[in-house]
């Protein structure tokens, strides 16, 4: 892998939507990753595929405020 390609990918062109542009959460300044709920997928079906491309939830519980 060429040593551009590493690193944190900050944003990208959305495939189910190419006019509209995704950032990473975590990269933002005002905003918190730690989403109290996150619906996992596959990663072998598109999320448009339906509820078969779903492979779980994966909740955050803070250890300050359990």
């Amino acid at each position: 892998m060429q040593d551009a390609m590493r690193g944190i990918y900050t944003d990208h062109c959305r495939r189910s939507n190419p006019d509209a542009i995704g950032a990473n959460l975590a990269c933002l300044d005002a905003e918190t990753p730690f989403l109290p709920q996150v619906i996992v997928n596959d990663g072998i079906h598109h999320p448009y595929d339906g509820p078969s491309g779903r492979a779980g939830l994966l909740h955050f519980v803070s250890e300050e405020n359990p």
